[in-house]
């Protein structure tokens, strides 16, 4: 289907994102979403198998990737975290993780969809600001007026980084995205904001594998960004399971901790602290007998353990009570860390 040669699959597919009707009504605005979540939905499947990835990278890519990074960057609701799964799907072919970490619209002849939903009355001139402070009074909404992207803020200019210096990149319209949305992860209950998060949180799980795309994303907001979403989630340690917002967090960190660019940055954002906090919680749950004190090799059940030197590893390998998962990327990072 992908590969078909009667049909350009995924060319249509990329016009439905944006398709837009002249009707402004209700009933318009309703079809418009249904197309384009219609249309997320079937990439989402078309990206899975793996013979498809590349096929999907082919000629049409380049509009595929900036009609998606066009409603990414207007944050439209029950869209965005699909076009993020779509992305997160695509980025596991190597041969797809480059041009998705550097992709960098073009606006020659992109259709203005910011000004079809403000005419429409579906994207507003003023919108719900957002105070970092007042998080915790922030409610959840399954509904989210999209805001206009923030300018760059004290960025140099240099022009072999594009992807760097234009705000509309996707690489920066998936910063934003995060620090918008943040406020969604503070309740329990399911908002497709806090979606969004969790998904491009996968994606840039994805993006981190290599030392050199660490490197770029050292140069953004981004890891203080995932910081805060450890720092800010309502969930406990034990709920932070395979494919959480959380253990994808961690597995971020955990890869930028490996780039001793994005070591540099983490300990910047006072990462150490803020691991080091959750090594006390975890330790507020369990004890370890004064026996195990200075051990090189012991066993506790049977089990075979190694007690490093930095005791605030120790409390996390050891603990039992603590998900598996969460105390070894948490041991990872700070041992990265500590270098």
């Amino acid at each position: 289907m992908v590969c078909s040669p009667n049909w350009n699959v995924i060319s249509t597919l990329a016009g439905c994102l944006l398709s837009m009707d002249s009707r402004s009504d209700s009933e318009g605005e309703l079809l418009h979403d249904e197309i384009r979540r219609l249309a997320c939905l079937t990439l989402n499947n078309l990206s899975t198998p793996k013979q498809n990835k590349r096929a999907i990278m082919g000629e049409d890519s380049k509009l595929l990737l900036q009609n998606i990074t066009t409603v990414i960057k207007l944050q439209i609701p029950e869209t965005t975290y699909l076009c993020c799964i779509f992305l997160m799907n695509l980025s596991m072919s190597r041969d797809a993780v480059e041009p998705i970490m550097m992709f960098t619209p073009t606006t020659e002849g992109a259709p203005d969809l910011n000004a079809s939903l403000r005419s429409s009355g579906r994207l507003r001139n003023s919108t719900t600001s957002i105070d970092s402070r007042n998080w915790e009074k922030f409610p959840t909404s399954k509904r989210f007026n999209a805001r206009e992207p923030t300018p760059p803020r004290h960025r140099r200019a240099t022009s072999d980084s594009p992807w760097l210096d234009d705000p509309n990149s996707l690489l920066r319209c998936l910063e934003k995205l995060i620090r918008d949305q943040q406020p969604f992860l503070m309740s329990k209950a399911f908002s497709v904001e806090g979606e969004s998060i969790r998904w491009a949180i996968g994606l840039l799980r994805n993006l981190t594998v290599k030392h050199r795309h660490c490197v770029v994303i050292a140069k953004t907001e981004i890891p203080a960004l995932v910081l805060e979403v450890i720092k800010r989630t309502p969930h406990p340690v034990k709920q932070w399971i395979d494919n959480s917002t959380e253990e994808m967090a961690l597995t971020v960190l955990d890869q930028l901790a490996a780039s001793p660019a994005g070591s540099d940055k983490l300990k910047d954002c006072g990462a150490k602290v803020l691991l080091n906090n959750i090594v006390n919680m975890v330790e507020a749950t369990s004890t370890l007998p004064d026996s195990m004190a200075g051990a090189k090799n012991s066993s506790v059940s049977g089990r075979r353990i190694c007690v490093s030197p930095n005791p605030a590893l120790n409390s996390v390998r050891l603990k039992d009570g603590g998900n598996t998962i969460v105390r070894n990327k948490i041991s990872s990072i700070l041992e990265y860390l500590e270098r």
